[in-house]
């Protein structure tokens, strides 16, 4: 079922509408030693579910991961305060199991963005009723809805401090014609269909790894070494 079958202006749900369960990937469950650490994800699909990914290494694990982002993207990673995340290319967050770090991504969020010509009416009675900018001092109010657009999210946090893609500040700073200059995102085209009447277009996330581990992880894996050398021995 896709987002646009189950929300529309006209719906009653119109701000509160159910979108359907994502498929969530959790990178440790029993394999914490080896938690599944993929080199690419399906970070946003416009069919089907979405695909979750999450990892919460565990006390003594620390992984760094990196992954790029598009300039225009990157700044809106931000801390909970509002504040960028620093420095400049990938992101290279260091997820210590010990600080309670994680990062969780591959889900939908949906914003509200106007296109060019279109303002935010201060004195309309619903908080997304827009009309145009001329309108506003003129008095005269035809009434145009924005454009649902649905985007990937982006959650983590690194030497405890949070981070995530503020997609509602993106929003507010951006007409949805933003994305028509090749940032793949934005209205549907001949090849690029989109989740709904707007959103990013499939993408895929490369990620690179590296995993440390604290001495004393070496104490609970020999034992397990012992036992598989021992089931070895015994099948042959």
């Amino acid at each position: 079922m896709g987002w646009t079958d189950t929300f529309d202006f006209s719906s009653p749900n119109r701000f509160n509408f159910k979108a359907e369960a994502p498929e969530v990937t959790k990178a440790t469950g029993l394999r914490r030693w080896k938690p599944y650490l993929p080199s690419t994800w399906k970070w946003f699909r416009t069919s089907g579910s979405a695909k979750v990914y999450e990892l919460n290494p565990p006390k003594g694990v620390t992984h760094e991961v990196s992954f790029s982002l598009p300039s225009w993207m990157r700044k809106y990673v931000v801390d909970e305060s509002g504040g960028t995340y620093p420095g400049f290319g990938n992101i290279s967050p260091t997820l210590d199991g010990s600080s309670g770090d994680y990062i969780k991504l591959g889900n939908r969020t949906t914003v509200f963005m106007t296109t060019h010509g279109w303002g935010y009416n201060p004195d309309g009675a619903e908080p997304t009723t827009y009309t145009p900018y001329w309108a506003v001092e003129s008095g005269s109010l035809p009434h145009a809805p924005p454009f649902n657009v649905t985007f990937p999210t982006l959650e983590f946090q690194t030497e405890g401090e949070t981070y995530h893609l503020d997609w509602q500040k993106f929003a507010s700073d951006k007409t949805i014609q933003s994305g028509s200059d090749g940032q793949g995102w934005g209205f549907p085209s001949a090849g690029k269909p989109t989740y709904g009447e707007a959103s990013m277009h499939d993408t895929t996330l490369a990620m690179t790894w590296g995993t440390r581990y604290a001495w004393w992880w070496l104490l609970l894996l020999i034992p397990i070494a012992i036992l598989g050398i021992g089931i070895i021995r015994k099948n042959k």
